[in-house]
């Protein structure tokens, strides 16, 4: 019994060592630095209204929100070396949603030097379009043909030159202001997923390591309680010599006399 004792508990240690090599072997994940600022980067020149954060599974998400003028760039609100409890953060996601404003109008005019074949106004009209389309600087609308002339002298090519002037009146939806919403993610580092990696399996050893001894000590209780030497019976008490039978005779009877013979 002692043998199987000593066996065990050498497997137990030996377990124990084992278990605890990849402890000993692991090496602490480094702490990630914060990425040097780029050469010039001034303030910037918006400032968020609103920070918040948010759980992401095994991350923390960081939302800022700016409330800028139409037509800010992103780059404009973007900032670099961002940390959280020493953890660097880079941008990760961009929103942006458009508040209109009051609409803007106003009169244009616009000349163009055409070629027609005919030198009389009304004929020229025909070449010419009633209406034009207008684009610019976020103003759309229509212009419409308010006046056309033609040069007398025919060119070379056998045409006139006519002037067509448009005019009318466009307008421009109010640019209002954007609002961004930058969120920025946790750098993710290959030493950390590595690490992690590691503390996983450590864990996974530790919890066999659990297993075995629990099944370890349930298998010496039981070589014990088999091992158990019986105990000895008792003897039973022997049973008392049962006493004789003594008779006390009465008075009228003679002890050792012979019976009385039967008189005539």
């Amino acid at each position: 019994f002692m043998k199987h004792l000593i066996s065990a508990a050498a497997l137990f240690c030996v377990l124990t060592a084992c278990c605890a090599l990849p402890a000993l072997a692991e090496e602490a994940a480094p702490t990630p630095t914060p990425a040097p600022e780029p050469a010039g980067q001034t303030e910037p020149r918006w400032y968020p209204y609103e920070i918040t954060t948010e759980e992401d599974g095994a991350q923390i998400l960081i939302h800022k929100l700016y409330r800028v003028p139409a037509g800010t760039a992103v780059s404009e609100l973007r900032e670099d070396g961002i940390t959280r409890l020493g953890q660097p953060y880079s941008l990760w996601g961009v929103m942006e949603t458009k508040e209109t404003g009051p609409a803007e109008q106003k009169d244009v005019e616009q000349t163009y030097t055409l070629a027609v074949h005919s030198n009389i106004a009304e004929e020229a009209r025909r070449e010419v379009k009633d209406s034009i389309p207008y684009e610019e600087d976020e103003f759309t609308g229509e212009l419409a043909l308010s006046d056309l002339s033609c040069a007398e002298e025919m060119q070379a090519d056998g045409t006139y030159a006519a002037t067509a002037v448009y005019a009318g009146t466009v307008t421009r939806t109010g640019s209002g202001v954007s609002v961004f919403e930058l969120i920025y993610a946790p750098v993710s580092s290959g030493a950390a997923e590595q690490a992690a990696a590691a503390i996983s399996l450590s864990e996974i050893l530790q919890l066999c390591l659990i297993v075995v001894g629990a099944a370890l000590f349930l298998v010496l209780a039981a070589l014990l309680a088999t091992r158990r030497k019986p105990r000895k019976a008792t003897a039973a008490p022997a049973p008392a010599k049962k006493k004789p039978d003594v008779y006390v005779p009465s008075n009228d009877i003679v002890i050792g006399a012979h019976p009385k013979e039967d008189l005539p």
